[in-house]
């Protein structure tokens, strides 16, 4: 790869030498050339080769879409050539070199030199060419939407940009953009409209992606104009839907008067179908820490116990349930040890056995531990080498 970088590099200094004689034609063969080849010739054993040389050909690529921009923006350069070069680009991008691997985003380039070197209502012209290929289930029709739209509103026909956003609403995207719009606008209770409508079109489709974000925009709309009912409700939804969220929960009890948070969290927590959790750190369990809720942190870790969950959580809980809190250490940490052979295994134990020491009673039991390993596993070399410590 390095080696092809290092013979582009000599067109690429000719390219250069081009622009500054103002040989503009000659500059964009060069530069349009250098990203046919690359994109012709690519193969999946250069990606992986290249992957380890910091892809060496990406550069070469950046350096003709720059040289590609400077022509596009450059007033000199008559507008014919410019079509020639969005033409070649058009071509380019079907290439599959730049369509099946990540080595350079060729269709940025492709929008970015049309939004430069053509008049904006010549770029109009092409993204109602596309639109009109398109049908209303296909994957690239939001995205022509939206430049559409934006396009109109650069040439100043506001109600043609309102109207067109309107005709498309029901994708989620153009969606997003109008309330965004409406929010940005200050009008909230037409926001608020259009987010239920989506809601309730996704719902009725059974899809679910929208959802969440769209309430979440229902949860900012709410609190920018204090509607503090309708703030704690919305969170109180998205919590559960999310089987808990830190962020949720801060707001909620922040909101709640302190008279009537208890019960409130009752609930909240009952109606919530949280995720287990038997190897790392949980939102359930982290809410209970926050809490200083030492009762349900331990009903908790009775239920998703191991040895991963009682070395993040057990410091929470070691002076109201010790005698518990070891008999569980000592039954996982004999298993664990029993099942994995390794040294980082064997560290592990260690990091459980430290931890056991420091719950009332744990010398006593981690002696016993110990003792019990040093017989059993007396050939493991590296187990006893770690052991030695306690």
């Amino acid at each position: 790869m390095n080696e092809i970088s290092r013979k582009l590099s000599v067109y690429e200094k000719k390219a250069e030498f081009l622009m500054k004689q103002k040989s503009f034609g000659d500059a964009a063969s060069i530069f349009l050339q250098m990203l046919r080849s690359i994109g012709k010739h690519y193969k999946e054993d250069s990606y992986y080769a290249s992957y380890d040389n910091d892809f060496a050909l990406s550069g070469d690529c950046y350096m003709a879409g720059e040289g590609l921009m400077s022509l596009g923006n450059n007033q000199e350069v008559p507008q014919s050539l410019k079509d020639d070069i969005l033409k070649s680009l058009d071509e380019i991008c079907d290439l599959s070199a730049y369509t099946e691997y990540c080595i350079y985003e060729i269709e940025e380039l492709r929008d970015e030199f049309e939004m430069n070197a053509l008049p904006l209502t010549k770029v109009l012209e092409r993204v109602e060419k596309e639109l009109a290929g398109l049908d209303e289930s296909d994957a690239g029709l939001s995205a022509f939407v939206s430049k559409k739209i934006d396009l109109l509103y650069l040439l100043d026909r506001n109600e043609e940009a309102e109207a067109t956003t309107m005709r498309y609403l029901f994708l989620p995207e153009i969606r997003n953009l109008r309330v965004d719009d409406l929010i940005d606008a200050e009008k909230y209770e037409e926001a608020l409209s259009t987010l239920e409508e989506g809601i309730r079109l996704e719902e009725q489709e059974e899809q679910s992606y929208n959802i969440h974000k769209w309430k979440n925009k229902k949860l900012i709309i709410y609190q920018r104009m204090q509607d503090i009912p309708h703030v704690i409700s919305t969170a109180k939804d998205l919590f559960i839907e999310k089987k808990g969220n830190m962020d949720y929960y801060r707001l909620l009890k922040q909101l709640i008067p302190v008279g009537e948070w208890d019960s409130f969290f009752s609930e909240l927590i009952e109606q919530t179908p949280f995720s287990a959790s038997c190897w790392t750190s949980s939102v359930e369990a982290d809410i209970y820490v926050e809490e200083g809720d030492v009762a349900r942190l331990e009903n908790f870790l009775r239920r998703n116990s191991s040895l991963n969950v009682l070395l993040i959580y057990s410091r929470y809980l070691k002076d109201d349930y010790p005698e518990d809190l070891l008999e569980r250490f000592s039954s996982h940490v004999q298993v664990y040890a029993e099942k994995n052979t390794d040294r980082s295994h064997y560290e592990y134990v260690a990091k459980a056995l430290k931890e056991m020491l420091k719950l009332k009673g744990g010398e006593q039991e981690v002696r016993l531990l110990v003792d019990v390993f040093r017989q059993a596993y007396k050939r493991r070399t590296a187990m006893m080498g770690i052991l030695k410590d306690f």
